[in-house]
């Protein structure tokens, strides 16, 4: 009699661990479905670098439909004084139009729209259809947020995330984001943060610009491969860019890319 609940207790672990199983895997694939590259628009696997048209959405919030995916902006360290986001937040949403009046546009501002923790970004966003993730000025442990939204995935996100400016574990965010843009630094400044307040610098206001209508058109995340540096120069503009060279080792990382300090 004893084996016999011994054996019926067994049973009954199997089916709620396949039960559980089951319920993963139909949250999982329902995200799938739900994903920005299920609107036939494939990641780009041979990319092209594109032009960056100033007069473009000429026609402003009804160009893009959130339903086509939104792009969620965090504006971290470095752009989150409240004069600054405020005027761009309000040029993207004439634009683009933001989340809350049926555009694209969705921002958040770190710390006071996380409660100080940049985990709870995930929560923001993990049911969201999203079009493209732009990080400026990345927290700590930002790259662990995005690393959790990866997992989502099978480990790889089917939309782009660009992170300008991080204040985040640098091998961290070149490890979750298609590239890294940051000041170029002297050696001793390689030890420590440069924690830079970008909120007065106009092309700042411009480099977003670029960076939300470069994300707005392309159709999944850019690879690491040759045409990666041509992707970042059209974004950034005028400015120049080359990519990152380790001061220890002498080699260049593959999406980490630096532009010189203005004078």
């Amino acid at each position: 009699m004893k084996n016999v609940e011994v054996f019926l207790s067994l049973i009954t672990a199997f089916a709620l661990f396949c039960t559980s199983f089951i319920s993963c895997s139909q949250k999982k694939e329902e995200k799938k479905q739900n994903s920005f590259s299920e609107m036939n628009l494939n990641p780009y696997k041979d990319a092209v670098p594109l032009e960056i048209d100033e007069n473009v959405p000429k026609s402003g919030a009804n160009h893009f439909r959130a339903e086509e995916g939104e792009i969620c902006i965090l504006f971290g360290y470095g752009f989150n004084e409240k004069d600054f986001y405020e005027k761009v937040i309000s040029d993207l949403g004439e634009k683009f139009g933001l989340e809350e009046d049926g555009g694209i546009i969705f921002p958040v501002i770190y710390p006071d729209d996380l409660k100080n923790r940049i985990m709870n970004l995930y929560d923001l966003i993990e049911n969201k259809v999203l079009r493209g993730l732009l990080i400026f000025g990345a927290p700590e442990n930002t790259h662990y947020m995005v690393a959790k939204l990866q997992d989502l995935w099978d480990g790889e996100l089917p939309f782009p995330v660009f992170s300008f400016f991080p204040q985040d574990d640098a091998l961290g965010e070149e490890a979750t984001a298609n590239f890294v843009l940051e000041y170029e630094r002297t050696i001793n400044e390689e030890t420590g943060s440069l924690d830079t307040d970008h909120s007065h610098d106009s092309e700042m206001q411009n480099l977003i610009l670029n960076a939300v209508r470069y994300v707005a058109f392309l159709p999944g995340p850019l690879p690491s491969d040759s045409e990666l540096h041509l992707h970042v120069q059209t974004i950034v503009g005028n400015l120049p860019v080359h990519r990152y060279t380790d001061s220890a080792t002498g080699l260049q990382a593959m999406n980490h890319f630096v532009l010189e300090l203005a004078d």
